[in-house]
């Protein structure tokens, strides 16, 4: 069997998280988890949604697959590490790094699909209200995005590209589109 790298791409409220939860729980994929030297939230878990180290640690390791946010956080993957699986699912923060990490694992032998999870605005204010977010927070993060423009996808023409609008979808509706089954 070969080796076989998902990456989720897509703004929030389109369930990357929900859609990486359940590659995991039903397909039997394993997540591809960066190292980052920010620090922890609340609800993240050590060694699932990040390897939380210091900036020493980071420097030291050399990373090929790497991302900078605002010059304070850096985040990288490596593919060295012993445990590693065959079938891995990554859930990526930027383009920039979603295309550094896919050189990479191609790289290692993985064949990359790359899944841009599209969502209506409506439903996803919905989505993001029914998680909590304040309406300060959802305006800030639409007009990021709105500043940030679309996504340009072209950069990974040579790659499996697959998008999917997951606004009147469920979320095995969604993996059965990626996964095929």
């Amino acid at each position: 069997m070969s080796k076989s790298l998902i990456f989720l791409l897509g703004r929030s409220g389109a369930g990357k998280t929900t859609t990486l939860d359940m590659l995991i729980e039903t397909k039997g994929f394993s997540p591809l988890v960066s190292y980052t030297t920010r620090k922890k939230r609340e609800n993240e878990k050590e060694g699932y949604d990040y390897f939380f180290i210091s900036v020493k640690e980071f420097n030291a390791m050399n990373f090929k697959a790497k991302f900078v946010v605002n010059s304070k956080w850096k985040y990288g993957v490596s593919f060295d590490y012993e445990n590693i699986q065959d079938n891995l699912v990554f859930q990526a923060i930027s383009l920039n790094y979603l295309k550094s990490v896919a050189e990479e694992a191609i790289s290692a032998g993985y064949e990359v699909k790359i899944v841009f999870l599209d969502i209506d605005k409506e439903e996803r204010i919905k989505r993001l209200r029914e998680r909590g977010e304040t309406e300060e927070s959802i305006s800030k993060r639409i007009e990021i995005e709105k500043n940030e423009g679309d996504y340009d996808l072209s950069i990974f023409k040579d790659h499996n590209l697959q998008k999917i609008n997951t606004s009147k979808m469920s979320v095995k509706e969604v993996v059965d589109k990626i996964v095929g089954g």
